[in-house]
């Protein structure tokens, strides 16, 4: 049961970063070369005012942000139209040249008076120029919708902030487990995962939130605190980094925040000259014992015919004795 497919709340707060006023101040805590140049995914963008902001700040190759919200998705391209209609009067308001013009998109002076701009086709298809707010896009859709689609591809940084509390309440664990594995396959090798998430306190906030939650939630068994070891021991992924809050210091939007990587780890070699000494010293060992056993073997049988022989012969002088 995906998550997009249910009536459930799936924490996609409106006006969420009037409520968080640290939501954009999270910029400060990431990386310029985690995203610079690079393709990435956004998942769980909300309005999508952080991604905007990675996309402006941080040119990245192209960057997709997805949301179960289609309210949010609307917000979050109103963004896009903002920023195409700015650049779209900078590029009137300068002389036009033929290197310019041929790069420059035709937009009709009709749509620039009204200020619209056509919303992006809600396809998965990336943005091709790393130019903002052309590397943008955003798409209505949950994390496994999108895995499963034709369009999918793999990314070289994945933003996942605050999201795993939903899915881990809405879907038990083995909707995170499934997630996570999801963020492992769409991640490129050698890729990032920057990884936020909430402690137990924030569960307990909302366990009762609905009927649905409210049966999922006893059957938790996997905790915040047992992340770090599960995306990395049984999920493969190697950390980099932490930064924000650590999990017993986190505090409200104060969050721990994981820094992860994809690498690739190559198959362990067995020499086959130190296992074929190691064999052969094995077999040695075991001809040693075998001759030992032997020896002890005989040696006892050896005691034990003399000490027949021993019994006879008493007996014999018992007998001469006996007869004189």
């Amino acid at each position: 049961m995906d998550i997009a497919e249910t009536d459930q709340t799936t924490g996609s707060y409106h006006n969420y970063y009037k409520r968080n006023v640290l939501g954009l101040e999270r910029i400060d805590l990431l990386e310029e070369n985690w995203f610079r140049n690079r393709k990435c995914l956004d998942i769980g963008c909300n309005e999508g005012k952080l991604t905007a902001l990675i996309a402006e700040k941080y040119q990245p190759t192209s960057v997709l942000g997805i949301d179960v919200d289609r309210v949010l998705i609307e917000a979050a391209n109103s963004i896009i139209k903002r920023a195409n209609f700015s650049l779209a009067s900078k590029q009137l308001s300068q002389p036009t040249s033929s290197s310019s013009s041929s790069s420059s998109p035709f937009i009709p002076m009709s749509v620039l008076k009204k200020k619209l701009l056509p919303t992006p086709s809600s396809s998965f298809s990336l943005p091709s120029t790393s130019a903002f707010p052309r590397n943008l896009r955003f798409e209505c859709a949950d994390i496994f919708a999108y895995h499963s689609s034709p369009m999918a591809s793999t990314f070289d940084t994945i933003l996942c902030l605050s999201v795993s509390k939903w899915i881990h309440l809405n879907l038990g664990d083995e909707g995170l487990l499934r997630f996570f594995r999801t963020l492992f396959d769409l991640c490129s090798s050698g890729g990032l995962l920057v990884f936020e998430f909430q402690t137990w306190k924030s569960y307990l906030n909302k366990k009762k939130v609905n009927e649905h939650i409210k049966q999922v939630f006893p059957t938790i068994q996997i905790r915040p605190e047992m992340f770090e070891g599960i995306l990395t021991n049984k999920i493969g992924f190697t950390v980099m980094d932490r930064r924000g809050a650590t999990v017993t210091e986190a505090k409200g939007y104060h969050r721990p925040i994981l820094i992860l990587q994809k690498v690739e780890r190559s198959p362990v070699h067995i020499s086959t000259t130190r296992t074929t000494a190691a064999v052969s010293g094995f077999n040695n060992m075991f001809e040693d014992d075998c001759c030992l056993l032997f020896q002890l073997s005989m040696t006892w049988v050896h005691l034990k015919t003399m000490r027949q022989w021993s019994r006879l012969h008493h007996c014999a002088n018992a007998y001469d004795w006996i007869s004189t």
